[in-house]
């Protein structure tokens, strides 16, 4: 009796609150799971999951999606199963959470490899975020830790390096791009020795074919990589040029995600600053602090501070300089240090 209750409420629901089931989803997820529709339930939680993560509610993002996990386990679906896991894993990876989200990742690609017709695009997207996420632990974690990731990022590298020679001359894919920029960043955080000039190869590869697919979201992206790989051979007024490029086309594009837009904010500031224009750097670093605040992104906070205080370091600003000193105690305090990064 309680199930066919829990299916005529849900149902009631959908029904009823058909234009606007966007605050119901978590609703939805418990009346059928407890109605015994598990698919349904699984993906009302998937669903719920993504609103959070759109509030940054990333705690019950979690919750949502182990919630689905619960529901595979009793009623399997494998494709379902891998796409779960990685949405997991990501929310993982949004709290800087590395070494469970590789963690996760990997049990994805397990799954995915016992699947008899798996995509090969999704084969690629695992790796590619297990490849990126390493490079984001390297300054994150302790030395141990880096190790033990990096370990394990060794076979996505080389599946990423055999993907990019099969997708040689097909249509550009986002994944590819994404790839590309993944393996640039590689080339000078992870690998020893660090190669500049493959990381700018890639970064060059990722914006021509995001060019080609006209999107901007992947061009801001790629910019970004080059940008780095410019600045890292000190090629200081082309990696300005790259970021006033890329920081343009955020402000113009309502489509560009706030997190890459805040990014994008902060590589001007950058920009600015190594070629001795710190007064110019400021503006962009403070917005990119109100919008990192605004999405509860520490991470982002503490490496925009962190430049202005380079800039208030030069221009001889030590009562400002001591301020940034205060922030980043704050910072301390409330967070983590994989959260945080270095301060």
């Amino acid at each position: 009796h309680r199930k066919e209750f829990h299916l005529r409420v849900a149902e009631a629901m959908e029904g009823l609150y058909q234009d606007r089931l966007e605050g119901k989803f978590g609703l939805l997820a418990h009346h059928f799971s407890l109605a015994g529709r598990s698919e349904k339930g699984i993906d009302y939680c998937r669903k719920a999951s993504r609103q959070a993560v759109s509030v940054y509610a990333y705690e019950e993002a979690e919750k949502n999606l182990r919630a689905a996990l619960n529901l595979l386990q009793e009623h399997p679906n494998d494709e379902v199963h891998v796409l779960v896991l990685e949405e997991l894993a990501d929310v993982c990876w949004l709290v800087r959470n590395f070494v469970e989200a590789i963690s996760i990742y990997q049990a994805a690609l397990e799954k995915w490899e016992a699947l008899p017709n798996g995509d090969p695009i999704l084969q690629l997207r695992l790796n590619q975020k297990i490849v990126k996420i390493v490079t984001e632990a390297k300054w994150s974690v302790d030395a141990a830790t880096f190790e033990q990731v990096s370990e394990v990022s060794k076979k996505s590298h080389s599946s990423l390096q055999q993907s990019l020679k099969a997708m040689a001359g097909k249509d550009p894919h986002p994944e590819t791009v994404r790839m590309l920029v993944a393996l640039s960043t590689d080339a000078w955080r992870v690998q020893t020795p660090v190669d500049w000039a493959r990381s700018q190869r890639y970064a060059e590869e990722a914006v021509r074919l995001a060019e080609r697919m006209d999107d901007k979201e992947l061009l801001s992206f790629a910019l970004g990589a080059l940008a780095t790989a410019l600045d890292g051979q000190s090629l200081l007024r082309e990696h300005l040029d790259i970021s006033t490029r890329r920081a343009a086309l955020s402000s113009e594009d309502e489509q560009i995600s706030e997190y890459e837009h805040i990014d994008a904010l902060r590589g001007m500031g950058a920009g600015h600053m190594y070629v001795g224009e710190y007064e110019a750097a400021i503006p962009y670093l403070d917005k990119a602090i109100d919008l990192a605040r605004n999405v509860r992104s520490p991470d982002q906070i503490a490496n925009s501070i962190g430049i202005k205080a380079q800039c208030l370091f030069r221009m001889d600003k030590w009562d400002e300089v001591l301020e940034v000193e205060n922030q980043w105690r704050d910072l301390d305090r409330r967070y983590t240090r994989q959260r945080v990064g270095e301060t």
